[in-house]
């Protein structure tokens, strides 16, 4: 999943089929082991992504704008990242690009002011 955080965008062509991703936090999901290429749409970009080796985890990306409780369920690991502005997670300030790890079964205090992405890890059964 990749998602535009400043910059003009690009041009993202994933097995053949051209996407413009040029909306800053509209994430676009695509398989990792697809053939991609890319072409930037006006010079540097920043952008985010997650990626989960297939069978063994996801992720479940969520682009919190508003102050939110955060659950982190026993069998997940949440990551925060503040991709703009500024966040409070239970009272602790986040700057842009700060990241925390949640662990432990709980809920939690987000109080973001611009976007904070609060990504879900889940791990898939062992064989």
């Amino acid at each position: 999943m990749i998602t535009l955080d400043e910059g003009p965008g690009m041009a993202l062509s994933v097995d053949g089929v051209e996407t413009v991703v040029d909306t800053p936090f509209r994430p676009f999901a695509f398989p990792g082991d697809a053939a991609t290429d890319c072409r930037l749409l006006g010079g540097p970009l920043v952008d985010f992504n997650v990626m989960t080796r297939r069978g063994h985890a996801t992720a479940d990306l969520v682009l919190a704008e508003r102050p939110a409780p955060v659950p982190v369920p026993a069998d997940a690991t949440v990551l925060l990242v503040c991709l703009s502005g500024t966040a409070t997670l239970d009272g602790t300030p986040l700057t842009r690009y700060d990241a925390a790890l949640l662990t432990a079964p709980a809920t939690h205090d987000l109080r973001p002011d611009g976007i904070t992405a609060v990504i879900t890890f889940r791990g898939a059964p062992q064989a």
